[in-house]
C-alpha cells in the first residue's frame, strides 16, 4: 500500500524519531518540484523527487520503514521504478 503525504502528517509530529542527516544530499528537491506548473511535468518531477530522497536515506531507511510498521504503515517491498 503506497503512503501518502497526508497520510504521514496524521501521524503525531512528536512520534517521529530522529533520523541521521543523509550523508548524500537528494540533487532534487521541492522547490525544484513546486517550480513546475501542476500536471504532468511535475507528476513526473516527484517521482525524480521521491527516488532521489529515497536514495539519499541509506543510513535511516531501516530505522524509518520500523517507525511507519509501528505507526501503522507497514513496508514490506520498497519498490520505486
Amino acid at each position: 500500500m503506497p503512503i501518502c503525504g497526508w497520510q504521514t502528517c496524521q501521524v503525531n509530529i512528536n512520534q517521529w524519531p530522529p533520523f541521521k542527516k543523509p550523508h548524500i544530499k537528494a540533487d532534487i528537491n521541492a522547490g525544484d518540484v513546486l517550480s513546475i506548473v501542476s500536471g504532468k511535468n511535475r507528476d513526473e518531477m516527484i517521482k525524480k523527487w521521491v527516488k532521489a530522497v529515497w536514495a539519499s536515506q541509506v543510513e535511516s531507511r531501516p530505522e524509518l520503514i520500523n517507525f511507519l510498521g509501528k505507526v501503522g504503515f507497514p513496508i514490506k517491498n520498497i519498490k520505486i521504478k
